[in-house]
């Protein structure tokens, strides 16, 4: 609760008014499952899981194993989860406590790279060209690894992350 101006000069008692006026409205505005921290409301991801639309809404995660790929294309659904670094330095990421999380088939995470694969000889989103004369035949565009710490947005309901592919194979 934001508390109201109570003393001030008779000069700026109209202004006073006024900004009262406005805390008052701003005490009248809530947002359901908004928390209150130093006179700041937040709104954390939980309350806008499926927000829709564009969102400035993001959060730390981290990938999860065996992501599933879109036939003939460079293009995976991930399993992840929310994290929170828990320590200073490298490391201490931790499972976030009734944080949010989705599997390849609920709630996956989709890598924003990845959105340009049209097919796997093409320009990948990564900056490799699959389909140039120079692109060895034993080598392939690899998902984001199971581990990786990224930042993950809601965007349009779905869940989205940027992460540099690596390409892998053999000489």
């Amino acid at each position: 609760m934001i508390e109201p101006i109570r003393q001030i000069p008779a000069a700026f008692r109209e202004i006073a008014n006024k900004v009262n006026q406005l805390i008052e409205w701003a005490n009248a505005f809530r947002i359901d499952g908004a928390t209150q921290m130093g006179g700041t409301w937040v709104v954390t991801p939980t309350q806008t899981r499926r927000a829709g639309g564009g969102s400035d809404v993001s959060f730390w995660a981290k990938i999860g194993a065996s992501p599933s790929k879109e036939s003939g294309k460079y293009r995976w659904a991930y399993a992840w989860v929310e994290v929170e670094h828990t320590s200073a330095g490298y490391g201490g990421w931790a499972t976030k406590s009734g944080g949010l999380s989705g599997t390849t088939s609920v709630d996956p995470a989709r890598n924003v790279i990845e959105n340009m694969s049209a097919d796997e000889t093409s320009m990948q989103g990564n900056g490799v060209n699959t389909g140039g004369t120079d692109f060895p035949s034993t080598f392939d565009v690899m998902p984001a690894p199971s581990g990786a710490i990224v930042r993950m947005w809601v965007v349009g309901g779905e869940y989205w992350f940027q992460y540099a592919n690596g390409v892998d194979g053999t000489c």
